[in-house]
């Protein structure tokens, strides 16, 4: 990757908040994990929770599509500086068993 530009990092990085969201939050398509996340990964989840590795973030995962049915993550908007992705995004999903204490 040395003579990849910034933009066509970018680019590849893009691609893989993408599949992040998409294959793996979405479908949800766990065998993909290991294309996307290194072991050691470390999850700083949007409900305060961190998680470590890849059974450390499937267990959230499983977590939230348990008590939101037609769970969906959808990218709003990307931004990207030389490596960095950052994405503007919408959960939704149908709430039918405890969530974030919160009674079905």
């Amino acid at each position: 990757v040395a003579s990849m530009s910034f933009n066509g990092l970018a680019s590849e990085n893009e691609k893989l908040v993408e599949r992040f969201y998409f294959e793996l939050w979405n479908k949800p398509d766990e065998s993909v994990i290991g294309q996307l996340l290194l072991e050691s990964f470390v999850f700083r989840g949007s409900l305060g929770e961190d998680r470590v590795g890849h059974q450390g973030f499937l267990r959230y995962l499983r977590s939230v599509h348990h008590a939101l049915g037609q769970y969906e993550c959808i990218i709003e908007d990307m931004v990207t500086f030389e490596a960095k992705v950052a994405a503007r995004m919408l959960f939704r999903g149908v709430h039918r068993e405890e969530f974030c204490r919160l009674p079905r």
